[in-house]
């Protein structure tokens, strides 16, 4: 620290206070604390500072000590050193210039440690927080406090900080940043925040999951603890603000096109007298109000900032004092607004429901029934007995008689057996076992797979989907028997589960229901996530569409592998993210995805339903039976809705059936988005208005069962059929990401139609939407669209999958290489058919990789001639550069040179033409892939 040159006293060196002043000012951003104590007095704190110096966190933050000369006859009351003298022995921290902390003795040497330590993360966080902890610290709070003073306003700001984050705690999850003004990354949020230089102010930030920064900004006179702690409040209460250009619409404006609620505005200023403590209890009120749903709408008024307001929307002549509730009704038989100003002091939902019926304010709830408010259990009179009553009671009232028997004996009950349900019995009781593992057959077919298996009579708010486990056997199989022991555990396992099953299938006693399902090895594993029970009859699903996706395993037989294989496709296929914000569709993940608005049912900003029906809208049950028939193909997403207040959510859970849908998007990772169905609009126009400029070159033609004029509510299940279809119709990009799950789904349309599939699988950095090679694909893929379905699998996400994409035989040829042999140098193209995993043609034709030798190794070739048409095309050039096709490091390191000259669209576009000219030519026998 530079004070060894200090004579010691004690432990410790003794310094001045300019010495230690001038010390802190060379370094700033470390935390540097001093002794101050009278002259010639040694005692157990200094021997604590001392002790602490030793460690090494505090060893460059203790510096010595600091005497004070206190002299009783001669002291001086103006005298800095004679104030300080009474509460003298203390540990003084500097933070800023005239910023201090200090702690006086006695303290205990731990207690002592933790306050130097909470300091010196403070006086990091000062120097170091920056915009990207700015962000951080609002995805995880409800209010962000951020301070950016000048130096002469740092210790003033940080008392209000913590003021205003103490207040606010009681309602908020609250966070605070202080910015040192000489740190480099005040200057930056300034300009990130867009905020004026020089502007001493508090920031206030509410997150609630939005995407969208709302801020609330103090500055000079304005930076008053509890003008920001009441304002901060208000502005993140969830209730909308009106101001002078929206107070004469919203409240005194009766419009034709929906049914007028009363409005009960909140008139406040920070300024008034308990003004925290009554608009907490407003804010209990409105959210019990929701609740209860009664037919009322709710906003706040701010008449410090808005004073027109005031003068010219409430009558004056009833106006006592701030803050107060104004209710806006509509007069009776007029399309006027009359207004009525309610006084109340202790606005609690009961006292409030007591003031408005004093002041002849009569509320009703969404069936017309008149408010009652009622929140204690009360018996009516009628309901009970008083124990003065009976024979020894001498109480005779209207309500109590003494003609009744206070005490009579208890009835002798006797038990009997409570009668049982009686349940349909188990299917697996009904099927033979092999080793403990029921087996299905084709005559129990349909009540195991395609019907719903909720049981009779129950009642599910929202039914789970059920996963059935299928393992194909037969007799004479030895890999099924000495799996069998694998799968006994298996079922075991699965047995515990309540929406997952499992079944063995003999595909010798029923050859004609396997071929049906296209078993072609032996055991072959199998799942199929049944959605039978979401279907209801507004929403259906229709045949020959099976209540079903089917889902082929291709992995080791293991018992923890099959387990959370099954696991996987048991959970939800809806991602319920709330306020939370999604991922832009450039950043997706998956190629396409379904984004569901939604709010409560019995929201007050929803329209009115035809006879006051909420179930008229649409149903989040028959998006779940949308996104189940979708499974595996796009992701489903619901959002709350942000075009209301946030309270409104807060007394209805996100999965229950207290929501409807109001709009529903398609996405795509190659940016094309679509609005599918949005609350009252027409779905035929909505799908007409399609972004992409280009997306009608890479799907059919619309044909869907819709009406010009057609809303989702007037149908569900005309609005179901259609989103499916959209979706399906529209799910495949001109470039697919391959994942395992996608190639291995039976009903899948991507792959439905019989064309054949190119996979290129190559590094993840080959794969990037910058990169030339994907650029390249694309451009194969628009001029063979019609014709193959261009994927790209990543070898570095499914490095074992991919390298099975490799000719018979040439797995136990290269078995003993390094490196994998010459087909796992990526990327590379292999053309199969979906319907046929056992062979495939290979791009760099297998002819300009291997030699001859090689070639009939792989059995490829059974002489030294090779096929004229296959390799005259593409004989390789000599001393071709690396960067002869491709700059800038397009082609990854682990390329070699020579294949680069296979990297042209037009070489490649002729391959595959020629491909599908001769299949025969150029398919050769796979590994089972």
């Amino acid at each position: 620290m530079g004070f060894s040159h200090f004579p010691g006293y004690g432990k410790l060196p003794i310094l001045s206070e300019l010495d230690v002043h001038r010390e802190f000012l060379t370094n700033q951003e470390e935390l540097l604390c001093s002794v101050v104590k009278e002259e010639g007095t040694i005692d157990e704190f200094e021997d604590n500072v001392s002790e602490l110096s030793q460690l090494h966190r505090f060893r460059k933050n203790i510096a010595g000590v600091i005497k004070i000369s206190h002299n009783h006859k001669e002291c001086n009351a103006s005298d800095h050193e004679c104030k300080e003298a009474h509460k003298v022995p203390f540990l003084r921290c500097f933070l800023g210039p005239g910023f201090t902390s200090e702690i006086t003795g006695p303290q205990s040497f731990r207690d002592m440690s933790k306050w130097l330590i909470s300091l010196k993360k403070k006086i990091k966080h000062m120097w170091q927080d920056d915009i990207n902890h700015l962000e951080a610290l609002r995805k995880k709070k409800n209010v962000v406090l951020l301070g950016l003073p000048t130096l002469a306003q740092l210790p003033l700001l940080d008392l209000i900080a913590k003021a205003v984050k103490t207040s606010l705690s009681k309602s908020f999850s609250v966070g605070l940043i202080l910015i040192h003004p000489d740190s480099k990354n005040a200057s930056p949020l300034r300009v990130y925040l867009d905020l004026p230089l020089q502007a001493s102010l508090l920031a206030v930030y509410g997150s609630l999951g939005n995407q969208e920064m709302e801020k609330k900004i103090f500055k000079g006179k304005d930076i008053n603890a509890k003008k920001i702690s009441v304002e901060s409040f208000a502005h993140f209460s969830g209730v909308k603000h009106l101001n002078v250009g929206s107070f004469e619409w919203e409240a005194m404006t009766v419009k034709r096109s929906e049914r007028f609620r009363p409005y009960l505005v909140v008139f406040y200023a920070w300024w008034a007298e308990h003004v925290e403590s009554y608009l907490r209890l407003i804010k209990l009120s409105i959210e019990e109000m929701q609740t209860l749903n009664i037919l009322a709408k709710f906003a706040l008024v701010n008449v410090a900032e808005e004073k027109t307001v005031m003068s010219r929307y409430v009558d004056v002549k009833h106006f006592k004092s701030v803050p107060f509730i104004a209710v806006f009704q509509r007069e009776k038989g007029k399309d006027s607004v009359n207004q009525t100003l309610v006084y109340e002091s202790h606005p609690s939902p009961y006292f409030l429901f007591r003031a408005l019926r004093a002041h002849g304010v009569w509320l009703h709830d969404i069936y017309g029934k008149l408010w009652d408010y009622a929140p204690y259990a009360t018996l009516n009179f009628k309901q009970f007995s008083d124990l003065r009553e009976g024979p020894r009671g001498t109480v005779c009232t209207a309500w109590a008689s003494n003609l009744t028997d206070s005490m009579l004996p208890r009835p002798m009950m006797s038990k009997k057996p409570r009668a049982r349900t009686k349940l349909p019995p188990r299917l697996e009781r009904q099927l033979s076992n092999l080793d403990g593992v029921p087996i299905l057959t084709e005559a129990f077919w349909d009540a195991a797979i395609e019907r719903s298996q909720t049981m009779p009579g129950s009642f599910q708010l929202e039914p789970d989907v059920h996963v059935t486990m299928l393992v194909f056997i037969r007799d004479g199989c030895g890999s099924c028997n000495q799996k069998m022991h694998t799968f006994k555990q298996v079922y075991q396992e699965l047995s515990k589960k309540g929406n997952t099953h499992m079944y063995l299938l003999n595909c010798s006693n029923d050859a004609d229901l396997c071929n049906d399902l296209g078993v072609q090895g032996y055991p072959t594993v199998s799942a199929l996530r049944n959605f039978a029970a979401l279907a209801t009859p507004k929403c259906t699903v229709n045949p020959p569409e099976k209540p079903y996706i089917r889902r082929d395993y291709h992995g080791p037989l293991s018992t923890g592998d099959l387990i959370s294989w099954i696991e996987s496709l048991a959970k939800s296929g809806i991602s319920y993210n709330g306020f939370e914000v999604i991922k832009k569709p450039s950043d997706m993940v998956e190629d396409v995805r379904l984004v569901a608005t939604v709010i409560p049912k019995y929201s007050n900003y929803l329209p009115l339903a035809p006879r006051g029906d909420r179930n008229y809208f649409y149903h989040p049950q028959c998006l779940r039976l949308v996104c189940e028939r979708l499974y595996g193909l796009a992701s489903c997403h619901i959002i709350f809705s942000r075009e209301i207040p946030a309270g409104e959510f807060s007394k209805t859970p996100a999965r229950g059936s207290g929501m409807v849908v109001t709009k529903v998007t398609f996405e795509r990772r190659d940016g094309v988005s679509v609005n599918l169905m949005r609350l009252g609009k027409s779905m035929h126009k909505l799908i007409e208005e399609e972004t992409s400029s280009d997306l009608h070159l890479f799907h059919n033609p619309h044909q869907y069962s819709l009406h010009p004029k057609q809303t989702c509510e007037e149908d569900h299940d005309v609005c179901t059929q259609t989103l499916v279809a959209f979706v399906r119709d529209h799910l495949r990009l001109p470039v697919t990401q391959l994942t395992s799950e996608i190639f291995h789904t039976k009903n899948n349309p991507i792959f439905g139609d019989g064309k054949l599939l190119l996979i290129a699988l190559s590094q993840a950095q080959n794969i990037t939407h910058t990169s030339r090679f994907m650029k390249l694909l694309e451009t194969v893929a628009k001029t063979l669209y019609h014709e193959v379905i261009v994927t790209v699998l990543d070898a570095d996400q499914f490095p074992a999958w991919a390298g099975s994409f490799v000719p018979q035989f040439y797995s136990n040829l290269y078995i003993d290489s390094a490196d994998g042999g010459p087909l796992h140098i990526y990327p590379r193209v292999c053309l199969v058919t979906w319907q046929d995993h056992k062979q495939a043609a290979f791009y760099p034709p297998l002819p300009t990789l291997f030699n001859t030798t090689i070639l009939r190794q792989l059995k490829l070739v059974e002489s030294d001639d090779i096929p004229a048409d296959i390799s005259a095309s593409f004989k390789e050039e000599e001393d071709v550069p690396n960067h002869s096709i491709y700059e800038d490091g397009d082609i990854p390191a682990t390329m070699d040179a020579a294949s680069t000259t296979h990297w042209d669209e037009e070489k490649l576009v002729n391959f595959v033409k020629a491909v599908l000219a001769k299949p025969e030519h150029y398919f050769v026998r796979t590994e089972h892939f």
